[in-house]
């Protein structure tokens, strides 16, 4: 799978067949692209999730699940002790 990381949107909307400002607006959680594209965002290989919720909530997410997943692993710990 293909990251958007250090990648423009242009570089980015390039590669899929879009134009940047759709990329740019997407990926800023500000317009939801239709099946169309995000088909095409798929089949070039990419993870669609930063371009239906926008970059910053996946981050969050993907954040917030490393702090539950180190939550549990401590309480496994403290259990076992």
């Amino acid at each position: 799978m293909k990251t958007i990381e250090n990648k423009s949107n242009i570089e980015i909307a390039t590669e899929i067949g879009l134009h940047p400002a759709e990329i740019s607006l997407a990926l800023n959680g500000k317009r939801l692209l239709n099946r169309n594209k995000l088909i095409k965002i798929d089949k070039a290989g990419y993870d669609i999730k930063p371009f239906v919720f926008g970059k910053s909530y996946v981050s969050m997410t993907d954040e917030t699940v490393h702090v539950q997943e180190e939550s549990e692993n401590q309480l496994h710990q403290k259990e076992s002790a």
